[in-house]
């Protein structure tokens, strides 16, 4: 468990990761210093696949998108190691990525391995039904491509049958990857589910689709939904009880009260100078570092106050559990 969250600690301070939520809109931010082409892999793990796209190809740059921290952290730390300045790693919901990414800014997509979700009441969390398509299609550049790779045979038929049902013709398909002419240096890389899965005998089903300005232009973009990760929450009478907030209590509206959820970056350094936190619920943790030394700190009873003097330290902190905060600016 320790390792586990050692490890979410380390996304937030490694500088190749970034977290996107309605609070933190990655939009229009400029994750590299060049104008190279964008390649985006969607649900990638560890990232493994995109690590080794970003090594041979040095002149394109590199996102790779799940939802997992600690996955995430992982590949990150290898990408930092190998000294790759051409792949950053964000933590993600896709169906926000409408959200956080502008109209044709990739110029190609990778889908690895994704949840086949096989029970028809989870259609809507398949990464190829129609509403995620669209949201490729506009997310591509005009001549973007999308490459797909699946060991799932009722999956993939699944993707044909909405492909076709929308004219979008792929430019390339097969139903078996290692015995076709399509294989090449990029789509043979294979992910650590891959070679599970070619251990185990199963065919590694392929396509590649073109993008193009006249698709789905008849079907409009399903909304895109806001998960509420971090949000205002009402003090009870039991709160102002807390002898470290008593004061403040006829100074309610310059408070912050925040509930987050698990896993989510609570506070950086520049925090720190602005507030000092009191826990009414939930596991924070902290790492705190200097040129020196570093400590990670738990706070995880009720009242427990969070107060940090800067110097020359660095603070990271995310939540463990969902968590309520009371944040008092410091200069009350």
């Amino acid at each position: 468990m320790r390792r586990k969250i050692q490890k979410k600690l380390n996304f937030f301070k490694y500088p190749n990761c970034f977290q996107a939520n309605e609070n933190q809109i990655l939009k229009g931010h400029c994750f590299f210093d060049n104008e190279n082409p964008i390649v985006l892999e969607l649900g990638c793990g560890k990232a493994t696949f995109s690590i080794q796209l970003a090594k041979n190809h040095l002149n394109q740059n590199f996102i790779a998108i799940d939802t997992k921290i600690n996955r995430l952290a992982d590949g990150a730390k290898i990408a930092l190691e190998e000294n790759l300045q051409n792949i950053v790693f964000i933590q993600m919901h896709i169906e926000q990525i409408l959200l956080h990414f502008d109209n044709q800014m990739i110029d190609t997509i990778w889908i690895t391995f994704p949840d086949p979700y096989p029970k028809d009441r989870h259609e809507k969390h398949r990464l190829t039904n129609l509403k995620f398509l669209n949201y490729y299609h506009h997310l591509l550049k005009s001549d973007g491509k999308i490459y797909f790779k699946t060991d799932n045979i009722e999956l993939f038929n699944y993707t044909l049958n909405i492909l076709e049902s929308v004219h979008w013709k792929p430019a390339e398909f097969t139903f078996d990857l290692y015995q076709s002419k399509l294989i090449n240096l990029d789509n043979s890389i294979p992910t650590e589910y891959e070679k599970k899965f070619i251990n185990e005998g199963k065919k590694i089903c392929y396509l590649k689709l073109d993008n193009s300005p006249n698709l789905l232009e008849n079907i409009p973009l399903e909304p895109i939904p806001v998960f509420s990760t971090v949000k205002e929450w009402i003090p009870n009478h039991e709160i102002w009880s807390l002898e470290i907030l008593k004061p403040y209590q006829n100074k309610a509206h310059e408070l912050i009260f925040e509930e987050y959820d698990i896993n989510m970056q609570f506070a950086r350094t520049n925090d720190f100078e602005k507030y000092f936190w009191v826990l009414i619920k939930g596991e924070i943790r902290l790492e705190i570092v200097s040129k020196e030394s570093q400590n990670q700190l738990k706070f995880h009873q009720y009242g427990h106050i969070i107060d940090i003097t800067l110097g020359d330290f660095k603070v990271y902190g995310i939540t463990i559990q969902r968590t309520l905060l009371v944040k008092v600016p410091k200069s009350l």
